[in-house]
């Protein structure tokens, strides 16, 4: 068996869209950074075998869309499908949106998806309220 050898990276990384890793959601959360969703996955089974939801993002400070991979709950879930249903009827972007860390019930810091940036402490509660369209006058910087 003689051949070429074949880098692996597009077949272990993710599918060629960079994660959004811990280093960049605190910095997009402090920054008060605005997002734009231009793709979700409502539940999806990673590579570890838990659920998540995961938003494909993209803002001018980030090169390229990159893939916001959150814990699933139903309210990630119900965000996820609204983002879809946007992009369906037409939306090429769903946004701004900013990440930001919230309280969960059970008292534990999460992140999540909010149609307001942050002022750096974490939020009592979570929305749950889809992010609107984002018209081609809306000034956002994607």
């Amino acid at each position: 068996m003689s051949g070429k050898v074949e880098g692996a990276g597009d077949i272990f990384s993710g599918g060629g869209i960079p994660y959004v890793d811990a280093k960049m959601k605190a910095e997009l959360c402090a920054n008060r950074t605005p997002l734009g969703i231009v793709d979700a996955t409502p539940c999806a089974r990673n590579q570890f075998g838990d659920d998540e939801v995961s938003f494909i993002v993209r803002s001018k400070v980030l090169e390229g869309d990159h893939k916001l991979a959150l814990s699933h709950n139903e309210v990630r879930e119900r965000q996820a499908k609204a983002v879809l249903d946007r992009l369906a009827a037409g939306a090429s972007s769903i946004g701004p949106v900013f990440l930001v860390q919230v309280e969960t019930k059970s008292g534990q810091t999460a992140w999540a998806l909010d149609s307001e940036p942050g002022d750096g402490n974490v939020k009592a509660t979570d929305s749950g309220d889809a992010p609107a369209d984002a018209g081609d006058d809306d000034g956002i910087p994607y």
